[in-house]
């Protein structure tokens, strides 16, 4: 709850199209209907330059995804 309320305050009002494109993608996630990859590099894509939003996603990632590719694909150092 607390990332969602997040990604809202950053996005909601200043990009309004960002935002639900990303609401999209985590609901994508949720569904199943798209894998682990193709969620990291859309919400790497959609939060770049938004390091604190991308690092805190990695929540949302299984412990084997992280362990094998690193925190939202290895791109956080």
């Amino acid at each position: 709850m607390r990332y969602m309320m997040a990604l809202n305050t950053e996005f909601a009002f200043a990009e309004p199209e960002k935002y639900e494109e990303i609401v999209g993608v985590l609901r994508a996630y949720i569904a199943e209907s798209m894998d682990t990859a193709g969620v990291v590099a859309q919400m790497e894509e959609l939060l770049s330059g938004h390091r604190g939003l991308l690092h805190y996603f990695n929540m949302f990632l299984p412990w084997s995804y992280i362990r094998a590719h690193g925190p939202a694909g290895g791109n956080i150092h």
